[in-house]
């Protein structure tokens, strides 16, 4: 027999296969139908009205937790993996800055908390192990607590001082004294009233915001941020202060965040798929 007339035969015959099962389908969903009643029309259940305000809910226990100091033993912490660009370090010795991208070998720094006092009553501060405590890690002195806690826009650093420090001269501010050292350091420069850290190719490595200083009634007292060779200084006029004060400082970079995913938010039902939809953006964009 021809061979066109053989192909002809067998699409006719998967033409009436097809047929057949559909009808017997037709049949078996029409007999499984009777005595069921009529679906009503407030059965169907309607699309979910989702409110445009509505944002995805992360619980503050979960928060605090990604911004927590990794301990690696041996009385040191590091910065968790969502930070980017720049490892944060603090041990004994203090805290140290290094970058983690290919070109940054030079981009690192390093600051000790070294002396406080007054003009010729100054402290020398011993080194001290840091310990984890809630939201962020502490090296306690006597009178004395320095502080390093995380967030999205940089590292702060943080001092409470029990008690005033021995009077000095008339009108002669408390100082807090840090030695900073690494290649970063030597370029150091004030820009208005925060300290500017710059790369080997001029970019901006590190920034050390002025700090802010509340005594115990949470009135603002005045500082002022100084940079000499090799060391920061934070000068308060403490005088109408009642104790504890509080210094609070930031150190930040440009590229201190991987930023993708730390805005999160819902869009309703976008597609039409009966599922809600999820917004995941960038910190600082747009």
């Amino acid at each position: 027999m021809n061979r066109r007339v053989l192909n002809a035969l067998a699409g006719v015959c998967l033409l009436l296969t097809q047929a057949l099962s559909f009808q017997r389908s037709a049949q078996a969903d029409a007999r499984s139908s009777i005595g069921q009643p009529a679906r009503p029309a407030s059965a169907v259940k309607p699309s979910r009205a989702v409110s445009r305000d509505w944002s995805m809910s992360i619980s503050d226990a979960a928060k605090r937790a990604a911004k927590e100091f990794r301990d690696k033993g041996e009385g040191a912490f590091v910065s968790p993996a969502w930070i980017r660009g720049f490892e944060v370090r603090v041990d004994g010795s203090g805290v140290g800055f290094k970058s983690l991208l290919p070109w940054g070998e030079n981009l690192s720094l390093k600051a000790r908390f070294s002396r406080f006092g007054r003009q010729g009553l100054v402290t020398t501060v011993p080194p001290q192990h840091p310990v984890a405590r809630a939201g962020h890690v502490e090296l306690p002195r006597a009178g004395l607590t320095e502080w390093y806690r995380l967030d999205e826009k940089g590292i702060e650093q943080g001092f409470v001082l029990a008690g005033p420090a021995p009077s000095g001269a008339a009108g002669a501010p408390l100082s807090l004294e840090m030695r900073i050292s690494g290649p970063l350091a030597a370029g150091a420069v004030m820009d208005g009233s925060e300290i500017l850290f710059p790369g080997p190719a001029g970019q901006t490595g590190l920034r050390y915001r002025a700090p802010r200083v509340t005594d115990a009634s949470g009135r603002l007292l005045e500082s002022t941020l100084s940079l000499s060779a090799g060391s920061i200084r934070i000068s308060i006029q403490d005088a109408p202060a009642s104790y504890p004060l509080t210094v609070d400082s930031l150190l930040t970079a440009p590229d201190w965040t991987s930023s993708f995913g730390s805005v999160v938010a819902g869009a309703g039902d976008v597609n039409g798929d009966g599922f809600d939809d999820v917004l995941v953006s960038s910190y600082g964009t747009a």
